[in-house]
């Protein structure tokens, strides 16, 4: 069973990193990174079915120079045998035990039988290091007619996997995808040297492994004390074993096996091992004692997909403001209608160059006449006057005061002016040419040039 790199967590929320929190935007941020680094896996594996006479070899009780009853204070060092290999068991080649597996692959040995529902651990204690394994031994009830169960945990890293992290303001996952072939973002698409298989199991948990099965008295058989842990899992053994139609042995369906949960129960040691481990599957850094004497970063391959805003409202009183955004987005549509229907523009009378014709076209006004021949500037109240563009017969546009427009008979363009739109459009066009209107009257009306 494979387990998420946790040191993935610790870089998303490194502020050397950017990566803006969830309760940084109101909860609005959402974000996911999928890294390739090495993930921990636990190798768990159980030999059901075993009766006593089977394990006698690994059974110091059960051997012929055993000191009778067993002293769990002298213990290993009451276990003399001149072949710590014990001549070889049944169960090497299972456990890869023995000197063809290479050195210290010694088996285990337990001071004595489990009772009824309970365990009993080897946690190399005394051993050499090299060892890269824990055991348990544990017995069912006698419903169960061989009712022990032998199982060996290891623990190494795989770079056949990635890391997914998804936060958000709501909750929070870590996951890790394994043996998937189109995965881009495996340890093993960045590293493809990686080492894997038995040359990754680690020497150093079975001390971290040792720990934990004290702390859930996994280890308290050879007393007897009956405890919780102990009780629950010789309960998963089989009663009875079960085969498919192929005659082939199957696993209860309803229940797990014992090896599924002992890798649920010890997969906290995984998650707790790894943090602060770097993003590659050996220690590449050295110092005195092989070890930091500050913490360090270390890069690592990822992708990360991040939301950091929201088109809607986070909160229930916000969705008031949708309906400021529909108006505010059919009024767009209306005007956006209005001017593809008249695609006809009006010349931007702003403009220097028609702006300076149209005064060389026009007629002075009486009030700025008489401030020029008062030599007086034209200020205030004087400014105050009507004023529309017109075209005359020659075809020349210009500015003229109302007052003047029958004198002169000229005629504007745009004074009857009507809109040219359909009843569907009435509407619509009412409202923009309101404002229209408004200028029109107050300030006169635009021509369109010809020509």
């Amino acid at each position: 069973m494979a387990y998420p790199h946790p040191g993935v967590v610790q870089a998303a929320q490194d502020p050397s990193n950017g990566i803006m929190q969830p309760n940084e935007l109101s909860g609005i941020d959402i974000y996911s990174i999928r890294a390739s680094v090495p993930s921990p896996f636990i190798n768990v594996l159980c030999a059901t079915g075993i009766n006593e006479s089977s394990l006698a070899p690994l059974v110091y009780a059960k051997w012929a120079n055993a000191s009778l009853p067993v002293n769990m204070r002298t213990l290993p060092n009451q276990v003399d045998t001149p072949d710590p290999y014990l001549g070889g068991t049944e169960f090497d080649s299972l456990f890869e035990g023995g000197p063809d597996y290479g050195l210290s692959k010694w088996p285990p040995v337990f001071p004595k039988l489990p009772a009824e529902y309970n365990t009993i651990a080897n946690d190399t204690t005394g051993c050499d290091y090299g060892r890269n394994a824990v055991y348990v031994l544990g017995k069912g009830g006698d419903l169960v007619t061989n009712n022990f169960a032998l199982c060996e945990l290891r623990v190494g890293q795989t770079p056949a996997c990635s890391t997914q992290y998804n936060a958000s303001s709501n909750v929070a996952t870590l996951e890790v995808i394994c043996e998937d072939p189109n995965d881009q973002m495996s340890f093993l698409s960045s590293s493809p040297i990686a080492v894997s298989g038995n040359a990754s199991y680690s020497n150093e948990w079975p001390k971290i492994a040792s720990m934990w099965i004290r702390s859930i008295n996994m280890d308290s058989g050879a007393v007897e004390p009956n405890s919780s842990n102990a009780r629950l899992w010789p309960e998963l053994l089989f009663a009875e074993p079960q085969y498919d139609w192929t005659g082939e042995l199957v696993l209860d369906k309803n229940l797990p096996s014992p090896a599924e949960a002992l890798a649920v129960m010890s997969g906290c040691t995984l998650l707790q091992s790894a943090q602060d481990a770097p993003f590659v599957e050996f220690w590449n850094y050295s110092g005195f004692g092989n070890m930091l004497e500050l913490p360090t970063r270390q890069w690592f391959t990822a992708s990360v997909h991040q939301q950091q805003y929201a088109s809607g409202g986070t909160a229930g009183y916000e969705q008031a403001f949708n309906v400021v955004l529909f108006a505010v987005f059919f009024i767009n549509v209306r005007i956006l209608v209005y001017w593809l229907w008249h695609r006809v523009w009006y010349i931007d009378f702003s403009d220097p160059r028609i702006l300076l014709g149209l005064a060389m076209n026009s007629h002075p006004n009486r009030q700025l006449a008489e401030s020029s021949l008062r030599n007086s500037p034209c200020e205030g109240p004087r400014y105050d006057q009507f004023w529309k563009v017109q075209e005359n017969a020659d075809g020349l546009v210009h500015m003229v005061s109302p007052s003047l427009e029958s004198k002169c008979g000229q005629r504007s363009l745009i004074s009857s002016w009507k809109p040219r739109t359909p009843k569907v459009f009435s509407q619509l066009v009412q409202t923009v040419t309101s404002p229209v209107s408004i200028v029109k009257e107050k300030f006169g009306s635009f021509s369109r040039l010809k020509g």
